[in-house]
């Protein structure tokens, strides 16, 4: 990518896509995962790093003896390439550590971001000169960032943030060029997108609104069951209102100007619709107890049908930029640790994690009842918490934790004594039955009993759902409180 201000002319660090020096175009790999990383950390910090940071950050604790020594070679290898590509190197002066020259290059995440800026502030007045400017740096869009460094905790947390830029570079394309007509040629780069982004209602309405005007309309209507079979299997929820008034328009046959008003760019959301009506209370409570770790274990309970999955749903979402998040189901014909074995499948995603993850994986595949393999496959599950969270928490939810295998809970029970960043919560069937056998999970939990609506809540679900008057609404919730017994959803 060509630097605005210099025609190209000057060299870019990249960090998106193989970590490297971009000169001309060509990029010049950093000479293996170590030299990756310490370019990588010395390229985004804003401070020098002193030597011992940087072998704990590379080697983790303990470090080998040589990790020293071998930091200075990994850094003159480091140097070496940056110099043959007229690149000042990463410098070492006594007592302050080590840095790359201030200010002396762009680095291509920098690009990207201001790229994404300048096409919003002209995205209103002229979204053409907007798409140009999402263009220039279009080139990075479907690259993986960081490839080829070592794993550590700040690179994990780079990791999530360039992977959150290039998503709303590639969501501010798709939007433009679906805005400006373009909806046959943008088809191919949404149907990537909805296979990154399954669970997002804002690219699916863009994917519907590209079908429906390059004159698919039932392929847009068939995305559209699609993507409500996913979220209501996979998330237990229903697509947003903005989604589904553009399904309604569709199959209506109502002229479609644009795609549903964009959010603001953001960490894209679980779709929160109706979810917290007649909850808000117990919403706010679980959430209360998992941001101050007061009870960090919650047991959500009541009948089939009552909302325990649109109020942890809920609740997960609030902690989606703050925690490291999972949702993961109790299968009662599943494997030992089914839950916990979704958990580290979900997990094996992050760098940090990659290795525990395996193991845990592989120690819990195994039916050996012996002292010293299940101690083994403890260490291993801990391990896999602790590198998930790093400095950040985390939150784990379970979806019918009823139906969880003893071992399961026993080991949930021992993830949340020892790990004081992991905050659990599980649903269950209110028996008193399933609510013993959760007993397992020990800790003391906080147990919260949903119990039915009430016609008030029951009408603020119609409006929301049905978008009637207050009035009408006041007569359907009447009907559906006698028919259901304040369980609308069931």
């Amino acid at each position: 990518m060509e630097s605005q201000n210099d025609g190209g002319t000057r060299p870019i660090i990249r960090l998106i896509g193989p970590v490297g020096v971009e000169t001309h175009q060509l990029l010049h790999v950093a000479p293996g995962p170590f030299a990756s990383t310490c370019l990588a950390l010395l390229a985004t910090s804003t401070v020098p790093i002193d030597a011992d940071a940087l072998v704990d950050k590379l080697w983790g604790d303990p470090a080998p003896a040589s990790a020293r020594a071998s930091l200075r070679n990994h850094i003159s290898r480091l140097n070496k390439l940056l110099r043959q590509h007229g690149v000042e190197p990463a410098t070492s002066r006594e007592g302050v550590g080590y840095e790359m020259p201030g200010g002396s290059l762009p680095i291509d995440i920098d690009l990207v971001q201001s790229a994404v800026d300048a096409a919003r502030e002209v995205q209103a007045r002229d979204p053409r000169q907007a798409l140009d400017h999402v263009r220039s740096v279009a080139r990075f869009s479907s690259s993986e960032p960081l490839g080829g460094v070592r794993g550590c905790a700040d690179l994990d947390r780079l990791e999530r943030r360039i992977a959150q830029l290039l998503a709303d570079a590639r969501e501010l394309e798709i939007e433009l060029r679906v805005s400006l007509g373009e909806t046959t040629s943008v088809l191919p780069l949404l149907i990537d997108e909805v296979d990154r982004q399954p669970y997002n209602d804002r690219i699916a309405g863009h994917y519907l609104m590209a079908l429906h005007r390059s004159g698919r309309t039932i392929d847009a209507l068939r995305a559209y069951q699609d993507h409500r079979r996913r979220l209501i299997d996979d998330l237990g929820i229903e697509p947003s209102n903005e989604l589904r008034l553009l399904e309604s328009k569709i199959v209506s046959g109502e002229t479609l100007e644009t795609t549903p008003a964009p959010s603001s760019p953001s960490t894209p959301k679980l779709p929160s619709n109706d979810v917290s009506v007649g909850r808000r209370s117990e919403i706010e409570t679980i959430v209360a107890a998992v941001a101050d770790q007061r009870r960090r274990c919650v047991i959500v309970s009541g009948d089939a049908g009552i909302g325990k999955s649109h109020v942890v749903t809920e609740v997960l979402h609030r902690f989606l930029t703050t925690h490291e998040v999972a949702l993961v189901w109790a299968d009662p014909d599943g494997e030992s640790y089914q839950a916990w074995r979704q958990l580290a499948r979900q997990w094996s995603g992050l760098r940090a994690c990659r290795d525990s993850a395996e193991r845990f994986l592989r120690l819990s595949a195994s039916q050996s009842t012996n002292l010293s393999h299940q101690a083994d496959l403890y260490d291993a599950a801990l391990e896999l918490v602790n590198a998930a969270t790093g400095e950040q928490p985390a939150l784990v939810v379970i979806e019918d934790a009823h139906a969880a295998d003893s071992a399961s809970l026993a080991l949930g029970r021992r993830l949340v004594r020892e790990c004081d960043r992991l905050s659990l919560v599980v649903t269950s069937r209110s028996r008193s039955s399933d609510l013993d056998h959760l007993a397992a999970l020990g800790t003391t939990p906080l147990v919260l009993q949903l119990g039915p609506l009430d016609s008030d809540a029951i009408a603020e679900l119609v409006i929301a759902r049905l978008d009637v008057n207050p009035g009408r609404a006041r007569r359907i919730s009447q009907r559906l409180l006698e028919r259901t017994g304040g369980h609308p959803c069931s």
